[in-house]
């Protein structure tokens, strides 16, 4: 009996945790209705810079982790446990994850923890990468074969190598002897150069970053669609705005109705039009500008462009978008229930402290 009444209490914590789990994997019941569908294309970059595989692989899962709940496309398409098909791939999105100073046996062990952690909602993306130092530093490069993987030019689109101004390859195999500015700066410009090539938008995903709503990358393609003369669409910086007493005066940039919110420092967590030759244009001024060593976020949405003359910087001010649906708060601690309260209509939260 009493044998008996220990397998029935093993049998019934087992059925509890499984529930739990199960609950965790579906979409919240009072989560919003699917987006509107938005032909945009999204490149969904993830930038990496850990040191060894197992930092990569925490960071990875934290963000993964993260996503339950909160998937990046449409919940209610969980391919089920056992199945062995599930809906097609979602045509218009791509998720690709630059891993900085790896090696290939790395990247790819990497890509396969990924892939395995994403196989219920591998519908969301039509195809998922893991780059290494040296798939990216060939999209960088401006190699004939860097420039075949990136495929054809468009009639009369100036090619991404002839705008990009890189560093050498020297400077790529030495990657890890460079600042945090110029790793970011390298992961950003070569994932732009994949976007640019795929004619997809990129939006920059940092691994600090959080969905705080389901079908985020979905509700962000739509918003792209929604400003297509927009070169960046992302977030001031919010920290210390729900605080009282955390501005004074109050800054600007902390009221969504404020005319001068998006003529602040836009956080990288955003969407950018790498499918603009307008933009990539912008983006070689900077890299052969003075600016080139500042962080590309701070550099392309404010300092470069406050440099211009007066009636150069009214014609630029509608390209870069204060959004809504990303909250950037800088090094402020929340919680995702916190960010939800204080940020009701944004997507993705970004904090540099987790």
């Amino acid at each position: 009996v009493l044998a008996a009444g220990l397998i029935l209490a093993a049998l019934l914590h087992f059925t509890v945790q499984l529930a739990w789990r199960l609950q965790e994997l579906l979409p919240d019941d009072d989560s919003p209705g699917p987006e509107a569908a938005c032909a945009t294309q999204l490149l969904v970059f993830v930038p990496l810079d850990d040191e060894s595989l197992v930092k990569a692989e925490e960071s990875m899962g934290a963000l993964l982790d993260a996503w339950r709940g909160a998937w990046p496309c449409d919940g209610s398409l969980l391919m089920r446990a056992g199945a062995t098909t599930g809906p097609p791939p979602d045509k218009r999105t791509a998720l690709t994850v630059g891993w900085l100073g790896s090696q290939d046996d790395d990247a790819e062990a990497l890509k396969r923890r990924v892939v395995h952690q994403l196989s219920r909602v591998s519908h969301c993306f039509a195809r998922i990468d893991v780059l290494g130092s040296a798939a990216l530093a060939a999209h960088a490069l401006p190699t004939a074969e860097s420039r075949a993987s990136l495929g054809p030019a468009r009639p009369g689109q100036t090619t991404w190598s002839a705008l990009g101004v890189w560093e050498s390859a020297a400077w790529w195999r030495n990657i890890s002897s460079v600042d945090d500015a110029q790793r970011g700066n390298a992961l950003f410009l070569s994932a732009l150069a994949r976007a640019a090539g795929r004619q997809m938008r990129l939006l920059w995903v940092p691994p600090t970053s959080r969905p705080l709503r389901p079908r985020w990358v979905s509700s962000l393609a739509c918003e792209a669609e929604s400003a297509p003369d927009a070169w960046i669409i992302g977030s001031p910086l919010l920290m210390d705005c729900e605080l009282e007493g955390g501005w004074l005066p109050a800054a600007a940039c902390c009221a969504e109705g404020s005319a001068e919110r998006s003529e602040w420092y836009l956080g990288p967590a955003a969407v950018y039009s790498s499918h603009s030759d307008t933009f990539l244009e912008y983006v070689h001024e900077w890299r052969t500008s003075t600016l080139s060593g500042s962080r590309f976020s701070a550099a392309l949405s404010s300092l470069l462009w406050r440099g211009y003359h007066e009636a150069r910087q009214r014609a630029l001010k509608p390209r870069f978008v204060a959004s809504v649906s990303i909250a950037d708060v800088g090094t402020e601690r929340v919680s995702l229930d916190q960010a939800r309260q204080n940020f009701p209509r944004a997507a993705l939260l970004q904090t540099t402290n987790i």
